[in-house]
């Protein structure tokens, strides 16, 4: 459950089914296998690795901590994590039904027609900004984890703005909404 650093993993040639385990991963670069999997209490994404990896091998609740930078991956989260973006952009982020309780903070942009689309409820773990490049953006519940202390903004340019409720549970800190709001 110590340190874990995988790079290139299966770079050549893809492996076939892959379970980490680490305590803490690092990952710099694809994991190439034909299944991933893992219960790693904690994911640490790195450029030129890819954010779904990370998500794979992090087990239930466990934290993904995304670096700044672009990655050219849909993302989706089918089971229940703790996101962290430091200003990370990705072609679509989406929230399945089956990962109610998942935890959001920092600042992801998405940059296709994908959009953001959070279709289970979620906690904010800090101040949270979801933007697209004038794509849709949907949520379901949004809470805070203590009251008032997260701040919220959703930028979808001129984009469709669908918004479930926000802080019906824990009161949201200040929220700022642009787009076209339906």
């Amino acid at each position: 459950s110590g340190a874990v650093t995988l790079d290139a993993l299966g770079a050549n040639t893809s492996l076939g089914a892959m379970v980490v385990t680490g305590g803490s991963v690092d990952l710099s670069a694809p994991l190439l296998a034909a299944s991933l999997s893992g219960a790693s209490a904690g994911v640490n994404v790195h450029a030129g690795a890819r954010i779904q990896d990370g998500i794979a091998i992090t087990g239930s609740g466990g934290t993904v901590d995304v670096a700044a930078g672009t990655f050219a991956e849909n993302v989706t989260v089918s089971a229940p994590r703790k996101l962290s973006f430091a200003g990370t952009t990705l072609s679509g982020l989406t929230v399945g039904a089956g990962a109610g309780g998942t935890g959001l903070g920092g600042s992801v942009s998405a940059n296709t027609t994908t959009g953001i689309h959070l279709n289970a409820p979620v906690l904010l773990l800090s101040d949270t900004t979801l933007a697209t490049n004038g794509s849709a953006i949907s949520t379901g519940t949004i809470d805070g984890t203590t009251a008032g202390g997260q701040a919220l903004t959703v930028n979808a340019g001129g984009g469709a703005v669908t918004l479930g409720d926000l802080g019906s549970h824990t009161r949201l800190g200040a929220t700022e909404v642009t787009g076209t709001v339906r």
